[in-house]
């Protein structure tokens, strides 16, 4: 009986110092070795991560260098110091990676772009603070002899403003929201076609606004 108590202990012991040594070489080891990946204006660059609104994952885009081939991979490291979290995740192909990391705590993020030679490579991070984005869903317009109507799909403490302008003219016009779901134009050119844009107004909820794609109205029927 005591030979079994005395091998159990040894096993217990030689576990705990096997998780021992795991903790203190994770505490020791950085999470971002890439510090040789080069960072000039012709690598990877622009990386930005951001929440969407009542969404979960934490998206992360980034742009490309100029000499990328079909051969170029991209790994990402997300770092949060506070749960003590490293994640590296590597051969991603694509310029957009979605992230389960819990987002309510503070992060950074670097993405590494290796070419055919895995000896050069390039590097950005992003080290802002955690950003929302509303971008509008389900936009729709109907067009009249002198106004046409935008419309989108309504969000609680979300409001949007919208920028128009004739096309292939330079200058836009900005209208405010005076409702959370639409926005009526009065235009002086009803023969005009016109290009508008939309995106929320920053706030608590959103902080970070980008402007949508162009939606193109073309020339109403006369009445």
């Amino acid at each position: 009986m005591n030979g079994n108590f005395l091998r159990l202990f040894l096993v217990k012991l030689e576990l705990l110092y096997q998780i021992s040594s795991s903790l203190s070489d994770k505490s020791t080891t950085a999470c971002f070795d890439y510090e040789h990946c080069n960072t000039s204006q012709g690598g990877v660059h622009d990386l930005e991560c951001f929440k969407i609104y009542s969404g979960k994952k934490l998206i992360c885009e980034w742009k490309p260098g100029i000499h990328v081939s079909n051969s170029t991979k991209y790994t990402l490291i997300i770092e949060q110091k506070e749960r003590n979290r490293c994640e590296k995740l590597t051969n991603i192909t694509g310029t957009t990676y979605n992230s389960d990391i819990f987002s309510q705590f503070n992060f950074t993020v670097w993405v590494v772009e290796v070419n055919e030679q895995p000896s050069v490579c390039f590097r950005d991070v992003f080290l802002r603070g955690r950003l929302v984005r509303c971008p509008p869903e389900q936009i729709k317009y109907e067009r009249q002899k002198d106004d046409f109507i935008v419309t989108w799909k309504k969000k609680k403490n979300v409001h949007y403003q919208l920028q128009y302008k004739e096309l292939n003219k330079e200058s836009w016009i900005l209208v405010n929201s005076k409702v959370d779901d639409r926005i009526k134009v009065a235009v002086p050119n009803e023969t005009a076609f016109y290009e508008a844009q939309i995106k929320c107004i920053p706030n608590d909820v959103c902080n970070d606004c980008k402007w949508s794609e162009s939606l193109f109205i073309p020339p109403g029927k006369s009445i």
